[in-house]
């Protein structure tokens, strides 16, 4: 038995984008979020449509869709002159058509969405991943293709973004899901085990937090987990086969049918009863 007693406490929360982590990069998101709106407002657009922002090889992947699902999201509620499509509503469009929204950049594809929901405008973008941050590259336009509105955000990498990518995607290959956004509920949790801490552990390498990313599946179950953020090999592997036995609610999409979502969960472990000798990480010596 080891001579100091261990308390670890396990703090599991879904990181939801745009309400949970009240960060700087998510306030200079919803800053040039602010900016779009004002430009849409200018340029007198009355409903405008966020298409995923197609990497280079013309097909939607995870960045774009998650920028471009916040995107929307937050000129949705910045919005007060002009309406914002509901991208799920897009998306079956597209989908019973057998496109996907990379497709709008042919003009007569284009041309049939347009008549089908009736925008007059479009946010394009384009993601590219730099050292260590996201460049996201944002063009208002008409549906002629010209541009109105042109923005460039930067964001760093963060451990509680990065969790989306990969995005989970239909069987199809697309579209992509994300909790909260598009009015796709988060997931909720049922069943959570222990997770059973081996007294050969070190309480100073306990004290951390593991960032995991997961997919929810429709039957709540959890897929494709990964380490995003580490503290320990071995507690780091011990941890991810707990998490692949737990179970959640599904997420929900607007109409109640259960759809499959990516999402992040940081995983807190804090350790106690330390001998005063012992020395904590600083950001980790607080319960």
């Amino acid at each position: 038995m080891s001579p100091f007693r261990l308390y670890a406490i396990l703090l599991v929360f879904c990181s939801v984008p745009i309400t949970v982590h009240a960060t700087e990069s998510v306030d200079k998101r919803a800053s040039i979020a602010q900016t779009l709106a004002d430009g849409v407002s200018h340029q007198e657009f009355h409903k405008i449509y966020v298409p995923d922002f197609c990497n280079s090889t013309s097909r939607p992947d995870g960045p774009g869709a998650y920028f471009a699902a916040s995107f929307s999201f937050l000129l949705r509620h910045n919005g007060k002159d002009f309406t914002v499509l509901s991208r799920i509503d897009a998306h079956h469009y597209l989908i019973q058509n057998h496109w996907t929204d990379c497709d709008l950049a042919q003009p007569e594809i284009l041309q049939k969405f347009v008549a089908a929901f009736d925008v007059d405008g479009l946010l394009t973008g384009n993601v590219q991943s730099e050292k260590n941050y996201f460049r996201v590259d944002l063009i208002l336009r008409d549906v002629s293709g010209k541009a109105r509105v042109h923005c460039i955000y930067d964001e760093p990498f963060r451990p509680d973004t990065l969790a989306y990518f990969p995005a989970i995607t239909s069987s199809a290959g697309w579209p992509f899901y994300f909790p909260m956004l598009d009015g796709v509920t988060p997931p909720k949790p049922s069943k959570m085990s222990v997770f059973p801490y081996p007294a050969s552990y070190k309480p100073v390498i306990l004290a951390g937090n593991v960032v995991i990313s997961m997919i929810i599946a429709t039957d709540g179950s959890v897929e494709q987990a990964r380490i995003v953020q580490k503290v320990d090999p071995d507690f780091d592997s011990d941890t991810l086969k707990v998490v692949k036995t737990w179970h959640f609610e599904p997420a929900k999409s607007p109409d109640g049918t259960p759809v499959p979502v990516r999402v992040g969960l940081q995983l807190r472990f804090h350790a106690r009863g330390m001998p005063a000798q012992a020395q904590y990480p600083e950001d980790q010596s607080h319960p």
